[in-house]
């Protein structure tokens, strides 16, 4: 069978087609696929970096009387997995007072107060370090520390302010 013959144009333009450059993707497509990617290690990473070291306790001391403070340590309960797994201690800030003297905590019940070995954090510290002991997905939210401290504590405290109005 005779095959029908092809312009010279026709050629050219397929031999053109088969080496041209392949096109690039673009800078916002690239953004998109590494951000998440970026944000996954970020989530990651920056909770490994908070965790105590092996065999320090964390004990999560709160307001016994705030319900948002109640909540806080329900989620972290539920979160946290099952006994002997668990990994945070509660305990209630008005029954535990020297114990927050003898790490040298605040005992005025304006924060929640995180003890691990000889350390206590207060604020928004307090309450991700304690999200990095949990289990993912809560442990990712940890990479939260990497907002500047004054900024995290201001939003913490405009939160506490108000723990007490219904």
């Amino acid at each position: 069978m005779p095959t029908p013959t092809r312009t010279k144009a026709a050629q050219a333009a397929d031999l053109q087609a088969a080496h041209a450059k392949p096109t690039k993707p673009s800078v916002l497509s690239r953004r998109l696929i590494a951000l998440p990617l970026f944000l996954c290690g970020l989530g990651y990473i920056v909770p490994q970096y908070m965790q105590p070291p092996a065999g320090v306790e964390s004990w999560l001391m709160f307001d016994g009387v705030c319900n948002l403070c109640d909540g806080f340590v329900n989620f972290v309960a539920d979160g946290d997995g099952v006994p002997p797994a668990n990994r945070v201690r509660f305990g209630a800030q008005q029954k535990h007072m020297e114990l927050l003297e003898r790490v040298g905590a605040p005992t005025d019940l304006s924060t929640l107060i995180l003890i691990q070995g000889d350390r206590h954090y207060l604020y928004s510290t307090a309450a991700l370090r304690t999200l990095a002991v949990m289990n993912y997905p809560w442990r990712g939210l940890a990479a939260f520390a990497l907002v500047p401290a004054p900024l995290r504590d201001w939003v913490y405290k405009l939160i506490a302010a108000h723990r007490y109005r219904s």
